[in-house]
């Protein structure tokens, strides 16, 4: 971008301004006194610190106390009321409309010029946060705290009186990085005045080596020429006096409507190739194994005399897309949910859409949506890929719904999220209609699509990895079987390919490397667990904050080698090429002992931080038992949760945590009873007598691993009739109740205990009776319960069982 134009974004509001201490450097204080830099204050608090702005403060305090030292700072950073200050250039630059300010300094004199002028600007520090305050031009987001607001209590905490790696090692783990990243993300230029990027603002590390289009669109307004920011910017060596007087020259701009920058949504189109230039077997290849799409061709696969590169999922319901206004598409990972929303968004583009695909990271979408409704075709359709389902999505979909009246809404969401989110959306809130609303769920290909998946693994070499498995099996015989054994669930036959011997040999060094690198297998680790929970595109600085490893920031981390095959290359990042290698990498690690350390360490690293939902989702029994290999799996996850309890004892006031820890201890209670039944039933007992005490919990989760203890329980003690036939009730009470009052999957599953018990135990006619009844009510609550908790497999399983025991029951009361 030229000059002359960056300065034309300024004036049509689209630039992010971010200011340092060489900025206020002719500001005149309370003290009349020009403001120091760093080194010029660590000089006034103390000489013998050698510059270094920590030590000086320590020192002053030590000597002076914190109050003087806060007086102190007061009267160096506050701008003094008296003509000509501050320097004319800042009102030339508080005049403007910004997208948003930042600075790391400390002083008042952009919000003094403001107010001369007429402008009333809201000072932002570090403890306040996004939800509080937006990023705009009429606030200023001060990353190293505010002098106005300083007090003993942010002296040490959000008040940094530090130097170089501040913003490396802190203002990337606060309140406003996030926000920070969005500006730069949506700003159409960005000027950076008075920095060296040596000392107060180690940018570089953070961003720019993973985002080389940032350079084209940043400035970097200095005194002198400078070879290292031309690295990352464009240097303007005129100084901030004659960038002022420049800028004073560009005339205001009226944004057009053509102009207008959408931020939060990635709008798709079709691509267009010549398959001629294409190699479509490597890139298949690339596609089934390592995740790396090609659109052209994942669009070109919707063709019906196509049949490379990608089946065609769904295809009578892609036909039908435009009778349905919402689409759900539900699935575990790895099943393809994405690949199928992309292709109904070509769909959709053939039959005459704008398709908006909402980022992962976002920040005041509802600007955005009115800006597409406005300004896009009226046939309108929203792809929202949903990793977290919370309130901020609930509000998108609302705000959509309601705005537009006409809009398609394409939702994909991992399984375990489904219920929630269709009870939300169809029945709480009724913000979908029933008859509006297509539900597909990914997990398992229809006939059709198995064989058009066979022959395309056929067609390109990797049936043999599937065969290779069979070495004993006849030829004929082996599509049967692998048919039977993969459920035809597309999950499963892709991890088929990774655990095949030529996948296993390729990264087999990767795995004996990791156990010598520390940082990287934490790194790896951290990404790839993120992944399995439902995270996308996970950036180099969010594995900076979460692992505290420095090599993240270091130049040229990218080019590191186990970047080859396994992770995106492009942009900011660094998310596994597909969610099935995260699976692969965890089942396939040599070392158990020492993966299940890591995850120790990065699960008590997320409750550090304070990241409630990745904590709560990584303390799932659920998700962790699916992060180690089989080998010593067991003791490892119990491992897992005793260093929870043992390193994090607030947890041990948490009912969550001790409900997924009787989960753990009843999964392995069905091989091996003690002493896992009885911890079983004790971590019940304390989450319910914590739950009893906090207002509102909701315990049936509660109550649905009590059915599903006292039934184990009860089988485990047949000779003994009486204390079998107490836990089989008390097992059936629960049922009643959570089957009655929360007919989810979850509820439904303990059902086939007691089917089993049943058709292991005499019974008296009474006994049977009863339990008949109950058996039949059970079945008319799946009946009667939601379409999409009634088809999902474990609760079809549980219908069979019932369908099996009542005619058992039956014959045994007829005969």
């Amino acid at each position: 971008m030229e000059y002359v134009d960056a300065l034309k974004q300024i004036k049509a509001g689209n630039a992010m301004l971010f200011y340092g201490s060489g900025m206020a450097s002719d500001v005149i204080n309370l003290q009349s006194e020009k403001m120091p830099m760093s080194k010029q204050l660590a000089d006034r608090l103390s000489p013998d610190a050698n510059q270094d702005l920590t030590l000086a403060s320590e020192l002053y305090i030590e000597e002076h106390g914190e109050d003087n030292l806060i007086n102190l700072l007061r009267d160096i950073f506050t701008t003094k009321f008296i003509e000509n200050n501050p320097p004319s250039y800042y009102e030339v630059l508080a005049k403007e409309n910004w997208r948003s300010i930042f600075t790391t300094n400390y002083d008042d004199s952009f919000e003094f010029a403001s107010r001369k002028i007429g402008k009333e600007r809201i000072s932002v520090d570090p403890e306040m946060t996004s939800n509080d305050y937006t990023a705009n031009s009429k606030t200023i987001i001060h990353v190293n705290g505010f002098i106005s607001t300083l007090t003993k209590e942010k002296l040490n905490t959000t008040f940094k009186l530090t130097e170089a790696s501040y913003l490396a090692d802190q203002f990337i783990k606060g309140n406003w990085y996030n926000s920070f990243i969005s500006e730069v993300q949506a700003s159409k230029a960005i000027f950076f005045i008075g920095y060296s990027l040596s000392s107060d603002f180690d940018i570089k590390k953070i961003f720019f080596d993973f985002n080389k289009e940032l350079k084209n669109k940043t400035f970097f307004i200095t005194n002198s020429p400078n070879k290292i920011l031309e690295r990352y910017g464009n240097v303007i060596p005129e100084g901030v006096e004659k960038f002022s007087e420049s800028l004073n020259k560009i005339p205001y701009i009226d944004i057009p409507e053509y102009a207008v920058e959408i931020t939060n949504f990635d709008k798709f189109s079709l691509v267009e190739k010549d398959i001629k230039d294409i190699n479509v077997n490597e890139s298949t290849y690339k596609f089934l194994t390592f995740g790396q799409e090609d659109s052209f061709l994942l669009g070109k696969s919707l063709e019906l005399d196509f049949n490379d590169y990608s089946i065609k999922r769904c295809l009578t319901s892609l036909k039908e897309i435009d009778n349905y206004r919402y689409v759900i598409l539900n699935g575990d990972i790895g099943s393809g949910k994405t690949i199928l929303s992309k292709q109904i968004s070509f769909k959709l583009i053939q039959n005459g859409y704008d398709v908006y695909l909402l980022k992962e990271k976002f920040f005041n979408v509802e600007d955005d949506i009115d800006n597409i409704i406005k300004y896009s075709n009226s046939r309108l359709a929203f792809i929202l890929d949903i990793n977290f389902y919370n309130e901020s999505i609930l509000n998108i979909i609302r705000y959509i719904s309601v705005k537009c009246l006409s809009a398609k809404i394409i939702l994909t969401i991992r399984s375990n999220y489904f219920e929630d989110v269709s009870n939300d959306l169809i029945y709480k809130y009724k913000l979908f209609s029933n008859s509006e609303t297509m539900t597909i769920n990914t997990d398992v290909l229809a006939d059709e699509e198995f064989d058009s998946f066979i022959s395309l693994l056929k067609k390109n070499g990797l049936w043999s990895d599937v065969e290779d498995r069979y070495s004993a099996v006849n030829s004929n015989k082996i599509l049967a079987k692998f048919k039977e054994e993969s459920n035809r669930r597309l999950g499963d036959i892709l991890l088929y390919i990774f655990n095949s011997k030529h996948i296993i040999n390729k990264f087999r060094p990767m795995f004996n490397e990791l156990e010598k690198n520390q940082s990287m297998l934490k790194i790896l680790v951290c990404t790839f667990m993120l992944t399995l929970i439902g995270r996308k595109n996970i950036t180099r600085d969010e594995l900076y904050k979460y692992t505290d490893e420095r090599i993240l920031i270091e130049y040229g981390f990218q080019k590191n080698t186990y970047f080859k095959d396994v992770f995106y290359k492009e942009g900011t990042y660094i998310s596994p090429s597909s969610s099935l290698f995260a699976k692969f990498f965890f089942k396939q690690f040599l070392n158990p002992s020492l993966l299940v350390n890591t995850l120790i360490e990065l699960t008590q690293k997320m409750y550090s931080l304070n990241y409630s939902k990745i904590y709560r989702s990584l303390a799932t029994y659920t998700n962790i038992q699916s992060m180690l290999p089989e080998k010593d799996k067991r003791k490892n996850i119990i491992k897992f949760y005793e260093q929870i309890r043992m390193n994090l004892p607030s947890e041990c006031s948490n009912p969550h945590f001790w409900l997924q820890y009787a989960i753990a201890r009843l999964a392995y209670a069905e091989s091996e009873l003690e002493p896992h039944l009885e911890l079983a039933k004790k971590y019940l007992d304390t989450a319910m007598d914590l739950a009893s005490k906090i207002k509102s919990y909701k315990t049936f989760d509660l109550e649905t691993q009590l059915a599903r203890y006292h039934l184990i329980y009860a089988k485990s003690n047949m000779e003994f009739k009486d204390i079998c036939t107490e836990n089989m009730l008390m097992g059936i009470q629960y049922l009643d109740n959570v089957t009655e009052k929360d007919p989810k999957r979850a509820s439904f599953r303990p059902i086939q205990y007691l089917c089993d018990l049943i058709d292991k135990l005499v019974l008296d006619p009474d006994k049977m009776e009863l339990l008949k009844l109950k058996l039949e009510n059970y079945l008319n609550r799946i009946n009667n319960s939601r379409n999409e908790v009634k088809n999902e497999k474990s609760v079809r399983i549980t219908k069979s069982r019932l369908d099996n025991s009542i005619k058992y029951l039956h014959i045994k009361l007829n005969s």
